[in-house]
């Protein structure tokens, strides 16, 4: 077992009570350590996905899947946070439906839900939307909100390594700063494209993402 396995297995010892009796306020910290246990897992798989993209050694695990079920499975776990924030986290339920086709449905549900994560972190007590369309060979994604909106010059910095400050009130002021990176390398590694559009701050923006639609492999 890896060092943070052994740590998260502890963690659930002593939140279950295995190895004793815990006070509700111990308890409430060992939760938070184990959810920060959670996080830093997480964020060493996107290290660890994006330095293989990066080498040419990722192999995408491609299944023919529905793009819009994976969505959907992801936004359900980012529902909390949404409420968490006052904001209401919806998908768009107008648009025809998109058959299924092949991609990395573990990666690009990540990849996703770090731009929902994101939209719904700076749209407090406003709305993330989230809707999936098919244009001629290629599925688009838009996330939608109406949040802080992004500067010409945010736009810019937006998708690169480690950009946690892109300006007072951006849409990635806080955080590791490789969430959005994480989504651009993912995407690039489907052949698909990835870009932010806002009218300017306080005005909301779109993160829009391109994927091509393949029926076989």
């Amino acid at each position: 077992q890896t060092p943070l396995a052994v740590i998260k297995s502890i963690f659930h010892l002593l939140e279950d009570g295995q190895l004793g009796k815990v006070t509700a306020q111990q308890k409430d910290y060992i939760g938070r350590g184990s959810r920060q246990s959670e996080k830093l897992l997480d964020l060493i798989e996107k290290f660890l996905t994006i330095s293989r993209v990066e080498a040419g050694r990722i192999t995408l695990s491609l299944e023919k899947k529905d793009i819009k079920k994976v969505i959907s499975d992801k936004i359900d776990l980012l529902k909390p946070l949404a409420k968490q924030n006052n904001v209401q986290l919806k998908i768009d339920t107008t648009s025809k439906a998109v058959a299924p086709f092949y991609f990395d449905a573990r990666l690009i549900s990540e990849a996703i839900g770090n731009l929902i994560d994101n939209a719904i972190k700076f749209a407090p007590s406003g709305t993330v939307e989230v809707a999936i369309v098919r244009e001629g060979h290629k599925v688009r994604i838009v996330i939608s909100d109406t949040g802080t909106g992004l500067s010409k010059n945010d736009i810019k910095k937006l998708f690169e390594r480690f950009v946690t400050n892109v300006g007072k009130k951006s849409m990635v002021q806080t955080g590791t700063g490789i969430g959005l990176y994480f989504a651009r390398r993912v995407v690039e590694a489907h052949g698909g494209a990835i870009w932010a559009e806002s009218d300017g701050r306080g005005r909301g923006s779109q993160f829009i993402v391109e994927i091509p639609f393949h029926a076989k492999k």
